[in-house]
């Protein structure tokens, strides 16, 4: 398959991901281009995706593959702005889920001092285009479902409503 094929069947992918979040009132649009060639699909989610916050995803296809497969990341920003104040509470809490979460995870990132959520979903090269379809609204589904059920604890901790001990006792084990 050639590259340019490759782009535009990627496009259309995240095109009709696109329009059934349009249909649901929910805001997606495509980010210009970035310097590496990728096209990201950006959705915004208010209030609803990590209950009473706002949330923005993006969703964008690596640009390099492996020999039999390609990597849909889905990344997903839950506070652009960190508490210095909560930071220490923060990293408990997102150890605590990632290491009950069934795929990857939660993270802080310290360069851009955001808290987000990153799945890269990995989709074998050759699968006719309907195929990659479903298994790429499956890979951002589950994204969006992980981040709307657990995303408001981390949110909250982050503004010191929550503490990371609290999020712990949550996914502890019954004793």
């Amino acid at each position: 398959m050639s590259t340019t094929n490759l782009e535009e069947i990627r496009h259309n992918v995240l095109d009709t991901v696109r329009e059934k979040m349009s249909e649901d009132l929910v805001p997606a649009s495509f980010r210009p281009v970035d310097e590496n060639g990728v096209e990201a699909l950006t959705v915004v989610m208010e209030d609803s995706a990590v209950d009473g916050y706002d949330a923005t995803g993006e969703f964008f296809f690596l640009p390099d593959t492996s020999k039999d497969t390609q990597f849909l990341v889905s990344l997903i920003t839950i506070a652009d702005e960190l508490h210095e104040e909560t930071i220490n509470e923060l990293c408990i809490a997102v150890s605590g889920i990632n290491t009950y979460m069934p795929i990857e995870g939660f993270a802080i990132d310290f360069l851009t001092k955001s808290l987000v959520f990153k799945h890269t979903y990995g989709i074998p090269l050759d699968l006719r285009e309907e195929k990659l379809q479903e298994r790429s609204e499956l890979a951002i589904g589950t994204a969006l479902q992980i981040v709307g059920e657990f995303g408001y604890l981390l949110a909250e901790v982050n503004d010191g409503i929550r503490s990371g001990e609290s999020v712990l006792e949550i996914f502890a084990p019954i004793e």
